[in-house]
């Protein structure tokens, strides 16, 4: 069975390569497609290892971010020395062993990275430049970026659609999207009528000292008895019913959805708590 191999750089590109491989799992199965060599055994070549690894893939994509060309070491005695310059990075031996064994090679410029020049790669890599590249940028544009290429790898490979393999990076897409929704709608109406109550206890307050304003300075200490009394109260109570109303608007108009989606993405009740607790604040109360 064919199989993709999918090289990126964490510090440049993790998200990106994150989303592009729960697409391509989605459509051609997880055993098609090849990403992370965290595993290599104690005491073996980890260039021999690697090497090894890419020459069992019938395609590579070369994930490229705008960090990819200039990532620098950031410790050791190689401290400040360019990675793709050190022949021991794990990039430049992916892309290379590729490259040499002429296995295809699509370079997938993610973000605002372009394609780097031949001038600006090793000698082992500039063969690279010369590569037709995919794009598959943020936002709107992502999923017929990732249809164009999931197309392209079709016809470059004899890879087989996954049988009924949920679209995973599209719900996990739709649940992002879903709960920003939602969250907004709780934070609204707390904001909102608490933005509200700044003006109205002025209001309250001046209405009453304009009503009583015969008292002299009496009127003051009526119209702050009455804002303090019977105002403030009054606001917070309003407040607490907005905020309730916006939880029951997420219960009636997301939660199902939301659970929906998260299934589609593979998450469970207790993982999509879990990200609702990390990543959005104004949902705790409502999970």
């Amino acid at each position: 069975m064919a199989k993709i191999f999918i090289s990126y750089r964490r510090e440049d590109s993790e998200a990106h390569a994150g989303r592009i491989f729960d697409r391509l799992t989605a459509r051609f199965g997880r055993e098609a497609v090849f990403m992370d060599v965290d595993t290599i055994p104690f005491g073996v070549d980890f260039v021999a290892h690697l090497d090894a690894a890419v020459s069992q893939c019938d395609v590579v994509l070369a994930v490229i971010g705008e960090r990819w060309l200039d990532a620098r070491h950031e410790e050791g005695p190689r401290k400040g020395q360019r990675r793709l310059d050190d022949p021991t990075d794990f990039v430049r031996i992916e892309i290379g062993s590729a490259l040499a064994r002429d296995i295809p090679v699509v370079p997938v410029l993610v973000g605002r990275a372009s394609m780097p020049p031949a001038a600006d790669l090793p000698d082992a890599l500039k063969g690279l430049a010369r590569r037709n590249a995919a794009e598959v940028r943020p936002g709107r544009d992502f999923h017929d970026h990732m249809s164009r290429l999931i197309h392209g790898l079709e016809e470059l490979t004899d890879l087989p659609a996954a049988e009924q393999a949920p679209d995973v990076g599209k719900a996990r897409d739709e649940l992002e999207k879903l709960l920003g929704q939602a969250e907004k709608v709780v934070d609204n109406a707390g904001n909102l009528p608490l933005l509200g109550c700044f003006v109205t206890g002025p209001l309250v307050f001046g209405l009453t000292w304009w009503c009583l304003q015969g008292l002299g300075w009496h009127a003051l200490a009526w119209a702050a008895a009455v804002t303090v009394g019977v105002g403030i109260p009054g606001m917070l109570a309003y407040v607490f019913w907005w905020e309730a109303r916006g939880k029951r608007m997420v219960d009636a108009e997301y939660r199902e959805r939301i659970e929906a989606a998260a299934a589609q993405a593979g998450l469970t009740y207790d993982e999509l708590t879990t990200t609702i607790n990390q990543k959005y604040d104004n949902l705790k109360d409502v999970w």
